[in-house]
């Protein structure tokens, strides 16, 4: 009887030992993957990258094989963190890296990936400045403008620069709006020509963080709403290339 009860037992922390190991991190609930030696989200994260070029590796070291290097603005498609958690497990084919084949996982550095990217508009004439504590000023920006937000420190916002290089600068919270939902809204990833439906001239130049509500969508390119409810509100065809959704 013993031995059948030890038999039984042995059997149950066997099976427990093949079911992945569960726990709940402060990126959401997660589990272990051995094939990559991570852990994985239980629904995929969205982050767009933040440095000027980023390089994706076939495992969470930089001494691991380049597999490809994405740029700025970039969308992709975060799959979980490695054990340290200071590297981002990423979707390749969200990256363009193909020909590792479909379902294949590499590895970036989790500091050059902005996860569950939030968007602040600007109110009025607004000013970047290069730091929180000094006059420089970074460049200017217009009415309206979209920036990537990545933090906030007393009365200001940290965005992404975007006219000159890309890097860090800094808005007053005053120039800000209201956080919204951002329902069906999309960015767009790059510097990009946008294009009449009925014409199909080039209106505008659209640069890359701009946000649009999504209004359409074709084979090729897609139709975003600019500037919502403003005076200067206008649509415009995107190529579909750099175009992606806020929220994945």
């Amino acid at each position: 009887m013993k031995k059948r009860i030890l038999s039984v037992l042995l059997a149950v922390v066997l099976l427990l030992s093949l079911l992945p190991l569960s726990f709940a991190g402060a990126d959401g609930a997660s589990y272990y993957d051995g094939n990559t030696d991570s852990y994985l989200y239980n629904e995929p994260r969205l982050g767009i990258v933040i440095c000027r070029q980023m390089n994706v590796r076939d495992r969470a070291a930089t001494s691991g094989a380049t597999l490809g290097q994405i740029r700025n603005g970039q969308p992709v498609k975060i799959m979980g963190t490695s054990r340290d958690g200071n590297f981002y497990a990423l979707d390749l084919e969200s990256c363009g890296i193909t020909n590792q084949g479909a379902g294949a996982v590499g590895f970036a550095k989790a500091s050059l990936i902005k996860m569950d990217p939030e968007f602040i508009a600007t109110t009025k004439l607004t000013n970047l400045y290069a730091t929180p504590w000094t006059t420089e000023l970074k460049n200017g920006e217009q009415t309206g403008r979209f920036f990537l937000m990545l933090g906030q420190y007393n009365n200001w916002y940290a965005v992404q620069a975007m006219e000159t290089s890309p890097g860090t600068a800094f808005i007053r919270t005053g120039d800000v709006g209201q956080y919204s939902p951002y329902y069906a809204m999309y960015v767009v990833t790059w510097d990009s020509p946008a294009y009449d439906g009925n014409t199909w001239a080039q209106i505008a130049a659209v640069k890359r963080f701009s946000v649009g509500r999504l209004m359409n969508v074709g084979s090729d390119y897609t139709l975003l709403l600019f500037n919502e409810g403003k005076n200067n509100e206008y649509s415009a065809w995107i190529p579909n290339l750099y175009v992606a959704p806020i929220i994945n």
